[in-house]
């Protein structure tokens, strides 16, 4: 019986996370998003996001990959670059403004498809 208790509160606290999340993002499209972005998401809104954060997809080297900002809001913030799996291609920005993913400059060959969340 308290081992049911637990499974219960469990999947409480997950959807009420899942319902927290869904709704800080307004008119921000989720759907079709990979579900390891929503933990990218609640993770932001919890600990970073001091500035503008955003998720935008892109069509890059014949796929989708997200491009994350965070909103830290450092000089020197970097911007992540996630395929659907979330496996991290590489940063962009940084002390150096980096471009280049891939042997590619990612900001002349990629294509914004939709802006997935905002805060």
């Amino acid at each position: 019986m308290k081992k049911n208790r637990n499974n219960k509160s469990r999947l409480t606290c997950i959807l009420i996370g899942y319902l927290f999340i869904y709704m800080n993002c307004g008119e921000n499209d989720l759907l079709h998003t990979p579900p390891c972005l929503l933990k990218s998401i609640q993770y932001i809104n919890e600990y970073v996001g001091y500035q503008q954060a955003y998720i935008i997809e892109y069509e890059f080297q014949n796929g989708i990959v997200y491009y994350i900002d965070s909103g830290d809001g450092s000089e020197h913030e970097q911007f992540y670059i996630l395929n659907s799996n979330c496996d991290s291609l590489g940063y962009l920005g940084g002390a150096v403004g980096n471009s280049i993913i891939n042997g590619e400059d990612f900001y002349l060959k990629a294509k914004k498809i939709r802006t997935i969340w905002g805060n």
